[in-house]
């Protein structure tokens, strides 16, 4: 939301890829690193493109995590929503190393997580949380693989989750 003017969530679109009894899991799919940390990590990699290294959030960062598109599957590949997969192991990263891989992809680093009913409450806004940090949509293809920036994929968010478009005036 809006409120949110400084730290890691500050503008951030947050794809929850799952939600059980020991709690959630997301991933920041908007925040790519400073050119300079991505061009390091691509490198250690062995993968050209450093526009495909993302910021997932602040829990884990040493592991990466690969969303891709349906033209790529293993036995381990799972489908996330209609475009968007997912497959674990360093197989795909050695696939795409060889130029196999998927056609688009972003390899993730670090992700989100949340205690058990701690989602809940911060997207309530019950106590101690005061009022909710979070607008909720449905995701959009446009918001992964880097399509748009991070202002354009967090606004557009934002406007999608408002419903009626007029009613907000959001800062740039």
């Amino acid at each position: 939301m809006p409120n949110i003017k400084t730290g890691i969530f500050h503008k951030s679109v947050v794809f929850m890829h799952g939600k059980d009894d020991d709690g959630a899991i997301g991933f920041i799919i908007n925040k790519k690193y400073p050119s300079s940390r991505a061009q390091f990590i691509a490198n250690q990699l062995k993968i050209t493109d450093y526009k495909k290294i993302f910021f997932g959030g602040p829990v884990e960062q040493q592991t990466g995590f690969v969303l891709h598109s349906e033209d790529y599957h293993n036995e381990k590949t799972a489908t996330l929503i209609p475009g968007i997969h997912f497959t674990p192991g360093a197989h795909i990263i050695k696939d795409i190393q060889k130029g196999e891989g998927p056609k688009e992809f972003m390899i993730i680093l670090g992700h989100s997580a949340w205690a058990p009913g701690q989602l809940e409450a911060e997207i309530s806004g019950i106590a101690p949380f005061e009022g909710s940090n979070w607008a909720v949509t449905e995701p959009k293809l446009d918001y992964f693989y880097g399509r748009q920036d991070t202002i354009v994929s967090w606004d557009r968010a934002l406007r999608q989750s408002a419903g009626d478009f007029s009613n907000f005036l959001l800062d740039k």
